[in-house]
């Protein structure tokens, strides 16, 4: 939250010692006049800048309230109208807002290298968008699960992982990925 004078003030008086308490809701300060200025007329005092959360449940109403209550600390000489100083909020589109994380990763599954394998072994390229857990694995045609490359969690980020496939058989398999929501396959053909 932040406190500047209002047009009516500018240059003429300066805010001081301002203290503010969230808990409490509650701002203090102090009007300074810079010389023999007068307080007077109507317009601007201040201006206040803070940031409000309205609730993310069901309330009963879809307007928030917020009161002024000005008071001047040691005198009798200052009346201040606050007329109108009720602030409602209108209601936004949408009552429960998130944080929405953004990555300049991105999830995917490279073509696999080379295809069709005629040596013991691919390269695997992909990439996780957010830390989290990842599982390759490689799957026959029969839907059998012949080869873990990676499971577990994993940092975002762009990685290849070279694979040994000495040891399957000829023939067509699929290379699948999971990484939270992301899902994504490649077929390959080991031919020798």
């Amino acid at each position: 939250a932040s406190i500047e004078v209002g047009s009516i003030l500018e240059g003429r008086f300066t805010v001081q010692d301002l203290k503010i308490d969230d808990v409490k809701g509650e701002m203090t300060l102090r009007l300074v006049a810079t010389g023999t200025n007068i307080l007077n007329g109507s317009g601007q005092i201040l201006r206040f800048k803070f940031d409000s959360f309205l609730p993310t449940e069901e309330v009963g109403s879809d307007y928030s309230t917020l009161e002024v209550n000005v008071e001047a600390m040691g005198t009798q000489c200052l009346l201040v109208d606050d007329i109108g100083s009720e602030v409602k909020l209108q209601p936004t589109c949408v009552y429960d807002l998130r944080w929405i994380a953004t990555t300049a990763n991105q999830y995917y599954l490279g073509a696999i290298s080379p295809n069709p394998v005629k040596n013991g072994a691919i390269d695997v390229n992909f990439g996780v968008a957010f830390d989290g857990w990842t599982e390759i694995v490689i799957i026959n045609t029969k839907g059998e699960v012949v080869k873990r490359v990676t499971t577990g969690q994993m940092r975002a980020g762009d990685y290849t992982v070279r694979v040994d496939v000495g040891d399957l058989p000829n023939g067509m398999y699929i290379i699948t990925m999971a990484s939270e929501h992301f899902r994504q396959k490649q077929e390959f053909v080991i031919t020798r």
